[in-house]
């Protein structure tokens, strides 16, 4: 069982991935090498999202938008790829690195809120998630 506080990315309607990932050249150009032929949509987005892996053995869109958010607001973001959950996991002060050890629960608010609605028109909670470890 993990703790921690974030957002629940499987209930958005992920309706802005198209141009979430047009932030970031490298990867977009990356996007249309790989899209083989199929237009340019979310779906297509999305897809190309859930074959991403990180490099610590996390993948999908979770790991995707953790890690974007982790390089802008440099945090260490936790992710997990089934449920799609993006969170900063409870821990002791020296697990945190400095940005976080100073960070209000308001400014985790906002930066969440406003990384979240660069993916979806929906409003998701942001609030503290447990995470059951089958």
């Amino acid at each position: 069982m993990q703790y921690g506080y974030g957002v629940n990315l499987r209930k958005a309607n992920l309706n802005k991935v198209l141009e979430f990932l047009k932030r970031f050249p490298e990867d977009y150009a990356d996007y249309h090498e790989d899209r083989e032929g199929k237009p340019e949509d979310n779906d297509s987005v999305l897809e190309w999202m859930e074959k991403y892996d990180n490099g610590l053995g996390y993948s999908g869109i979770s790991a995707y938008f953790a890690d974007k958010v982790n390089e802008a607001e440099r945090l260490q973001l936790c992710c997990e790829d089934g449920c799609r959950h993006v969170y900063l996991p409870e821990g002791l002060p020296w697990d945190f690195n400095h940005t976080e050890r100073h960070l209000t629960k308001r400014e985790l608010d906002g930066i969440l809120a406003r990384w979240v609605n660069r993916i979806t028109d929906d409003v998701l909670d942001i609030d503290r998630i447990t995470i059951y470890d089958d």
